[in-house]
């Protein structure tokens, strides 16, 4: 389970940031997460829990904010969805997969060039809450 070692960096970053800015506790752990990172949210929360027990951060919420996919085409220039949006949208989505096992389409859909991925990617510490 690497969600283990991700919690456990990122509370290495809010300790870090706590003692260079002389605070006491922190509040809150905002977390930019991209749907390609491979990050399994309740696991990452589970691990924050634990790996957070008799620090400042014992009671510090972990926010995840999920970062679509997103690709841009170099041919027409246009930003598009990549994933389940963009196939229900064109009909495209079949029973057999659940919403997070359907195989992604890196072309574009209008001129079926491949899509340089601009978001989606993310995992990074957004913000930090102390006292």
């Amino acid at each position: 389970m690497h969600e283990g070692a991700i919690a456990e960096g990122i509370l290495s970053i809010a300790l870090d940031y706590l003692k260079r800015n002389s605070g006491s506790v922190i509040g809150e752990v905002g977390l930019k997460l991209g749907e390609l990172s491979g990050v399994e949210e309740y696991a990452l929360q589970t691990a924050w829990t634990v790996v957070t027990r008799g620090t400042a951060a014992e009671n510090a919420a972990l926010v995840i904010n999920r970062v679509p996919l997103v690709g841009r085409c170099h041919r027409c220039e246009r930003e598009i969805p990549i994933g389940k949006d963009l196939r229900e949208a064109a009909g495209l989505m079949e029973p057999e997969y659940g919403s997070r096992l359907m195989p992604y389409s890196f072309l574009c859909p209008v001129c079926d060039t491949p899509l340089e991925v601009i978001s989606g990617r993310e995992m990074q510490v957004d913000y930090l809450d102390i006292d």
